[in-house]
């Protein structure tokens, strides 16, 4: 018997293009449930950054965010947080795949609310306190989740999937994989509204 397909979604918590297109990927698996499956696979965004996001860095950040908003209709707040933070999506993807080894599924659910703290509220999702509340209010146990997450195998797998998800010969994000058991490929890279997104998975199917 031929295995389900499966749908993958290059994106990121903290890409403000994916916030653009998560409504799109919500009505593609809605419409599409019991065809594909859907996973997603972290790109990982300005992993070796470590220094706090800049004033300059900031007015760019906003005004990317204007032109996704009037694109895709998604909600963007007017600026990201003004606390200091450092733009880096490494540990954030850590606890994306902490909460899929502890929940035995792909964590949309977190991802989209991460998303939305961070892109429609304007708050620092990278802070601990903001985290760890975002994990209490999905019904994780925060500490379990970090602890999981700042493990060998974990931290390992991240940073594997941050090579992968660049070796399909797109950097943009998000990106649509095709997965029937063999070998993914590349469907289409960059934003797609969610009539597209389906025609694109239907055409592979």
């Amino acid at each position: 018997m031929l295995s389900t397909p499966t749908v993958v979604i290059v994106t990121d918590p903290l890409c403000s293009w994916c916030w653009g297109m998560a409504a799109a990927i919500d009505a593609a698996r809605s419409e599409l449930t019991g065809r594909v499956r859907f996973d997603l696979l972290p790109g990982g965004i300005n992993v070796a950054a470590s220094a706090p996001l800049g004033e300059v860095a900031r007015a760019r950040l906003a005004a990317l965010w204007r032109e996704v908003e009037t694109v895709t209709g998604q909600p963007f707040a007017d600026a990201p947080s003004a606390a200091p933070f450092v733009y880096n999506s490494t540990h954030l993807c850590a606890v994306l795949e902490a909460a899929r080894v502890l929940e035995g599924a792909p964590p949309f659910r977190l991802l989209t609310r991460l998303q939305q703290r961070f892109f429609a509220m304007g708050e620092d999702v990278t802070s601990d306190a903001v985290r760890r509340d975002t994990l209490h209010e999905l019904g994780y146990g925060a500490g379990a989740v970090e602890r999981v997450a700042a493990s060998e195998p974990v931290r390992t797998r991240t940073t594997r999937q941050f090579v992968e998800a660049r070796s399909y010969g797109t950097n943009a994000m998000p990106s649509v994989l095709f997965d029937v058991g063999e070998k993914r490929r590349l469907l289409a890279g960059g934003y797609l509204d969610a009539a597209t997104l389906v025609a694109t998975i239907e055409s592979a199917l």
